[in-house]
């Protein structure tokens, strides 16, 4: 996610069978992005008696189950009694969670009853805490398994139960763990990887794929528990169905389970999902390759709120060494009092953003230990 990517893995460890849709044909569900670009749906949640409210929900298909905020009130859902659960990051970290029943969820008219989900605090995770309005909850496979949808960023919509779409179709595999994988063949190795709309980047890739990009990580990842994991950058040919991305490029980590495609090829144009007969259409960039964003700049600063009751700033969690921010005098756990010329409410992760991606140079005043101090940044990612 922001500055160096998020990697989010979710876990249940016993299953529970998910109800079926109560409407079928095409329906237009409305996106919103996010600051970082993640695809945000709004989903109500009903209780028996008839009540629904309106929450904001990630798309995430490479969340293994559908999980809410621990704000999320209880009517909402049943307590899954018996259910050991938790959540696990692409760090490894671990965290216990609750299981529970979601009584009704309904996506711009794709309702599903009964849908299993985990329940723990998001909004002061990592994810939470890198978002300017966290999410209340994260729409996983527990509710996507089974449907099918066309993904259209451009448009900002998701058409639930689209036609087949013009288009090579490649078959994917629902493994045991209902991740969603596509085959890749990378320099001679087939890899097995994640459909991954939580991923805000392109292709994440184990490390040993590309042993040459060694020296000292280009950035690092983080995960949801506020664990850390060392990234790299390469560029890798990177074929599937017959067509290509060449010289991609690919954000590479030491673990051998780090693999998956994220936004930066859906977006590049509409993407079908059939997680019903298992197939994917991918955006092609002509007869021979296909389609990713241009890569973006990287970042070498990681900013995250620090939230305790109504109160919230901005502090610096991480910051590569050598970089601009780094010989400005930055430091990490930094509280940020002003950036450029945004204080106050008006400084949010989109307008320090703004402001990093500036050609001129700027002063940021922060809090640290006590003392202000006031540095003179020069332009930098």
């Amino acid at each position: 996610m922001r500055r160096a990517g998020f990697v989010l893995g979710l876990a249940l460890l016993t299953g529970i069978s998910i109800g079926a849709e109560t409407r079928k044909g095409p329906i237009t569900a409305p996106l919103e992005e996010n600051e970082d670009g993640y695809l945000i749906l709004r989903v109500r949640l009903h209780d028996r008696a008839g009540r629904a409210r309106t929450f904001r929900f990630l798309l995430d298909t490479g969340a293994a189950t559908t999980m809410i905020d621990t704000s999320v009130p209880s009517r909402f859902f049943w307590d899954v009694r018996g259910v050991q659960a938790k959540t696990v990051d692409g760090t490894a970290q671990e965290a216990a969670a609750q299981a529970v029943t979601l009584k009704r969820v309904d996506v711009s008219g794709l309702v599903r009853d009964e849908v299993p989900a985990m329940r723990a605090d998001l909004k002061h995770s990592m994810m939470g805490r890198m978002q300017d309005e966290p999410v209340d909850g994260i729409l996983g496979m527990s509710f996507l398994r089974n449907t099918r949808f066309l993904l259209d960023a451009a448009r900002k919509q998701v058409l639930w139960g689209a036609d087949f779409p013009d288009g090579p179709c490649h078959r994917i595999q629902i493994g045991p763990d209902d991740h969603a994988y596509l085959d890749l063949t990378v320099g001679g190795s087939v890899v097995r990887a994640v459909l991954d709309t939580g991923n805000g980047g392109g292709f994440i890739l184990p490390k040993r794929l590309a042993p040459e990009a060694g020296g000292a990580p280009s950035g690092v990842g983080t995960g949801m528990h506020g664990g850390f994991i060392p990234t790299y950058r390469a560029r890798l040919d990177i074929s599937t169905g017959g067509r290509s991305w060449s010289s991609a490029p690919v954000r590479l980590e030491d673990s051998e389970e780090s693999a998956n495609l994220g936004l930066r090829i859906f977006k590049a144009g509409p993407t079908f999902f059939d997680f019903t007969f298992k197939l994917v259409v991918l955006p092609a960039a002509g007869e021979d390759h296909w389609a990713i964003l241009p890569e973006e700049p990287a970042r070498n600063l990681t900013l995250a709120w620090h939230r305790e009751g109504r109160k919230a700033w901005l502090e610096v969690l991480h910051l590569v060494p050598g970089s601009a921010f780094d010989r400005a005098g930055l430091r990490a756990g930094d509280r940020l009092e002003r950036v450029g010329p945004y204080e106050g409410r008006a400084l949010t992760l989109r307008t320090a953003d703004l402001i990093i991606a500036s050609p001129k140079p700027q002063a940021w005043i922060i809090q640290r230990e006590g003392g202000t101090l006031r540095l003179e940044v020069a332009p930098s990612r």
